[in-house]
């Protein structure tokens, strides 16, 4: 088995674990992130989530405001971020994947971050109340990896789960989503057409109970539309299973579509994503656990660091519509650092979807905007051990 040693070791190559390995090398730490998959970018690119949301305060008529988090702005700047008002007063921000995708890439080269893609950890070593070591299945060989200390930015708790330790579960989660691409669409009226679609799934669909456009998505007569899987959501879902559903249904929702919506009537299934997109499943426990009424209260903390939360909690769990849970007085929460070191295991950090929080708070924390800025501080806590 070959064996290698580095100061950090992150688990999940989507966007929090990509700031956590950011954060690591920048502060002279020798890093190896860990991928499941060929490609890094995790939902923000599997599954085509196409917004960053979560790195604007609610907007009071149109006066857009970045969270002040050094690494956050410095993201949306390489990213050439151009913020609208989604929907009352919430902000984000369209991307493209390609464009994504080749700027993460570039962070990690250019921070001297090691990538393990196709590497599958399949045990954690422990040592009394320290991980010493993850054995992994990479390209099909056995690879041990040491490290001083671990970040699991998996989201489904990787580490915690394979080394045993506490964890915040439930019976089932959120529904998952599943986004497509259609061209050729007679139309550059984005509300028009999302309008039409809703309509026609609302009252012609008896399978998929919401379809809608990602916002910004709508350009040059083509267009990504994201549906609500009616799948429950467990610990244990085949994910397979699920994106067979996704790829079906969305072929199945195409083909309505075409004959209700004018705008479509000519128009093409382009692309069915790979990945059905999971928001939450389980999480590590850590020091502290987020509330919902923490999300909800806009709840501080005499902190120096601060990781600034500012979307509604979303709920997920009407296949027909997502309900919105906005904080008091449109305000923001703060997220103590304890919610992202393990409880049980000193040399355990968490970031993104995996922090310590409640289903409810997770349902606010897990959006990309506040990903990025968890995964960079966990990041930041583990070069220091």
């Amino acid at each position: 088995m070959d064996k290698t040693s580095v100061d950090v070791i992150v688990i999940g190559g989507g966007i929090s674990g990509i700031c956590a390995a950011i954060a690591a090398a920048k502060n002279q730490a020798s890093v190896a992130l860990i991928e499941s998959k060929e490609a890094i970018g995790g939902n923000a690119i599997h599954s085509n989530v196409g917004t960053i949301c979560g790195a604007y305060y609610y907007a009071e008529e149109n006066d857009f405001k970045a969270i002040q988090h050094p690494f956050l702005l410095q993201f949306l700047e390489g990213m050439k971020a151009k913020p609208f008002d989604y929907h009352q007063g919430l902000v984000v921000i369209p991307y493209q994947i390609k464009s994504l995708s080749n700027y993460l890439y570039d962070l990690l080269e250019i921070h001297g971050v090691t990538l393990y893609s196709n590497c599958e950890v399949n045990h954690v070593q422990l040592s009394e109340d320290q991980i010493t070591s993850i054995e992994c299945n990479w390209k099909g060989e056995a690879l041990c990896l040491e490290g001083k200390a671990f970040v699991d930015c998996s989201g489904r708790a990787v580490i915690s789960d394979l080394a045993g330790l506490e964890m915040l579960k439930s019976e089932q989660y959120q529904m998952a989503s599943q986004v497509f691409r259609i061209k050729d669409i007679h139309s550059e009226n984005e509300f028009s057409v999302n309008f039409a679609i809703q309509k026609a799934i609302t009252t012609q669909s008896k399978k998929v109970r919401h379809v809608s456009l990602i916002p910004g998505s709508l350009q040059n007569g083509q267009a990504d539309l994201k549906l609500t899987l009616p799948v429950t959501i467990t610990d244990e879902t085949d994910r397979e299973a699920l994106n067979q559903t996704g790829r079906k249904l969305s072929i199945d929702t195409f083909d309505l579509l075409k004959r209700k919506v004018p705008s479509i009537h000519s128009a093409e299934l382009d692309f069915i994503y790979p990945e059905a997109g999971i928001r939450i499943q389980q999480r590590s426990k850590g020091k502290y656990v987020l509330t919902k009424k923490d999300v909800l209260e806009g709840k501080k903390w005499a902190e120096e660091r601060k990781i600034i939360g500012t979307w509604p909690i979303e709920d997920w769990k009407d296949a027909k519509r997502v309900s919105l849970s906005f904080i008091a007085n449109h305000d923001y929460y703060e997220i103590p650092l304890d919610c992202l070191q393990s409880t049980n295991c000193k040399n355990l950090f968490f970031g993104g979807k995996n922090i310590s929080a409640t289903d409810e708070a997770i349902a606010s924390a897990r959006v990309i905007g506040t990903c990025i800025q968890s995964g960079y501080e966990a990041g930041r806590l583990a070069a220091r051990i």
